[in-house]
């Protein structure tokens, strides 16, 4: 766990001098060997100076480190995941969504989730899949990720497989989208799923790679992940990093890029929009509705 302090903004600070909390702590989770506090730190540094709090940044190694920190009241502001907000718990109710980025009209999302299979076996839609997954090794990429385990388990659903564990031969995760398709292209696996950006970077450096899987299946667009703020933050803060992040794009545009650039999936957003808990069960009735619960609880623990 990396923790940084950043300045405060004294003059603003004394503006601000009878606020009950002068101080936030701003965290998120780290993937592969991107702690992403360099990401996060200058919109840290932006809340600081407009907001007169100190503001330090925090990562936690995983999306269950994540929400077990979340559970502990450790952190008022967390960038995290679409599948890390729908596995908050109860007591971790004490954070609610407050904004999450938005593509950018004229662009097209890159966040789905991709299923592929090695091209030798055959094998050409999820209905054959089904009949052969018994003998067939799963690779996923990580327990607490949304396009590399969430979402294609829900496809997996989408045709009555419920339970991948036991529809399969075996699972194992990779902790990497993009070694999972290297996995299955070089034979090590039968199936991979993950972000499905990574499936448009390998055709691009290897065209040859068309030959060596076949894409089973894409998955519909995924929202975002959330920036969760804590609800007992101090009202007249809360109010104005709402307001500081939804004017980032014309106030710090460098802010939105570095933390767009900590997720693949950000690169088209181009802005923060308010978001609700609304916002994502819209979207998880799409993908299963209350079918998707017993998969997601799964992972709950």
């Amino acid at each position: 766990m990396k923790l940084l302090v950043l300045p405060i903004c004294l003059t603003l600070l004394l503006s601000f001098s009878g606020r009950a909390q002068t101080g936030i702590t701003v965290a998120t989770y780290q993937y592969a060997a991107n702690t992403r506090i360099d990401n996060i730190k200058p919109l840290a540094e932006h809340l600081s100076s407009s907001c007169a709090c100190q503001a330090s940044v925090k990562s936690y190694a995983s999306v269950s480190a994540m929400l077990t920190g979340m559970e502990q009241r450790e952190s008022d502001l967390v960038l995290m995941n679409t599948f890390g907000y729908l596995l908050l718990k109860p007591q971790q109710q004490d954070y609610t969504p407050l904004t999450a980025l938005q593509v950018a009209k004229g662009k097209q999302s890159t966040y789905q989730s991709a299923i592929v299979i090695r091209k030798e076996l055959g094998i050409t839609s999820l209905e054959v899949l089904k009949q052969k997954a018994s003998s067939l090794t799963l690779l996923l990429v990580n327990p607490g990720s949304t396009s590399g385990n969430l979402v294609p388990r829900l496809g997996f659903a989408s045709i009555g497989m419920n339970d991948a564990d036991k529809a399969f031969k075996s699972i194992t995760y990779s902790k990497n989208h993009a070694l999972t398709i290297q996995e299955v292209a070089n034979g090590k696996f039968d199936v991979g799923a993950f972000g499905s950006e990574e499936y448009t970077k390998a055709l691009k450096l290897d065209s040859t790679l068309v030959n060596k899987v076949t894409l089973l299946w894409l998955s519909s667009d995924i929202p975002l992940g959330p920036v969760m703020i804590k609800k007992s933050l101090d009202k007249k803060l809360s109010q104005c990093i709402k307001k500081e992040l939804l004017a980032l794009h014309s106030k710090n545009k460098a802010a939105l890029e570095s933390v767009k650039a900590g997720w693949t999936e950000a690169i088209p957003a181009d802005k923060y929009i308010p978001v609700s808990p609304k916002y994502y069960q819209q979207w998880l009735e799409t993908m299963g509705g209350t079918n998707a619960l017993p998969i997601i609880q799964q992972f709950a623990n």
